[in-house]
C-alpha cells in the first residue's frame, strides 16, 4: 500500500483533477500552520484537509471518508539528523 502513495505516475495523475483552497492561518500543537482543502474531482477519493508549517513541510493531514470515519495523519522529524536508516544486509 505504501508504495502506491509514493508512485509519482499516480500522484500527478490526482493532481489533475485536484482543487487546493485556502483556509487561512491555522496551527497544529502549537506549530503556526496555513491550512488547505484538496478537493478531488472522483468522487471515490474523498476530500482532505491539509495543514502545512513555515517550513514549507507538511504537519498534519485529515480525510474524511464520511461522517463516521476520519483518518487524522501527524508529521515531524523532517530532516532530522538523528533519524538513522541502515541499508539492508
Amino acid at each position: 500500500m505504501l508504495e502506491t502513495l509514493r508512485d509519482r505516475g499516480r500522484i500527478a495523475a490526482e493532481q489533475q483533477g485536484t482543487t487546493i483552497e485556502s483556509l487561512g492561518a491555522d496551527s497544529v500543537a502549537g506549530r503556526p500552520a496555513r491550512k488547505y482543502r484538496m478537493i478531488h474531482e472522483d468522487p471515490g477519493n474523498p476530500p482532505a484537509t491539509l495543514w502545512i508549517g513555515s517550513d514549507g513541510y507538511p504537519l498534519q493531514m485529515q480525510v474524511a471518508a464520511d461522517a463516521q470515519a476520519v483518518t487524522t495523519a501527524r508529521y515531524s522529524r523532517f530532516n532530522d539528523a538523528s533519524i538513522r536508516i541502515e541499508a539492508p544486509q
